[in-house]
């Protein structure tokens, strides 16, 4: 064995760890499309997000969300979405984003409750109250996975 195939192997180990470590023993890479108004948590969770194997696409809005789920040569797994954003709000967004993502799953974040009246038992959405855990934030996505 010459070092270079022992530090692939060292590289895929340590990257299977990583996504073992983060977001539980058999996990697929998921595409996420993540929604908020607010651009520094939008990033702060991408980030974190991507650190933990998903693969991140960012909107700033509801309208911008829609362009990307339509335009994406790809599945969308997963929308999470803050519920209270100006023009289109969170539930209303994901009943137009499945028009172009059939199968995606829906976790709504808020520090309000409100504006979900319903939707979230309707789609099977799951919600976090902000402020959250990161730990909450990835069990709820792995659990969205599942479903698929």
């Amino acid at each position: 064995m010459n070092a270079n195939s022992g530090e692939r192997r060292w590289a895929r180990f340590s990257h299977r760890l990583q996504s073992t470590t983060l977001t539980g023993e058999n996990h697929v890479p998921s595409t996420l499309l993540l929604v908020d108004d607010e651009a520094a948590l939008r990033h702060a969770l991408a980030e974190i997000l991507r650190d933990s194997g998903y693969i991140v696409l960012e909107a700033a809005s509801s309208q911008e969300a829609l362009t990307i789920a339509r335009n994406y040569p790809g599945a969308i797994e997963l929308l999470v979405a803050d519920v209270v954003m100006p023009g289109l709000r969170g539930p209303g967004l994901h009943q137009r984003v499945q028009a172009f993502q059939k199968r995606i799953q829906v976790l709504f974040m808020s520090g309000y409750a409100e504006g979900l009246s319903g939707h979230s038992a309707s789609s099977g959405a799951l919600f976090l109250q902000e402020p959250f855990r990161l730990a909450s934030l990835l069990e709820a996505l792995r659990t969205l996975q599942s479903r698929n």
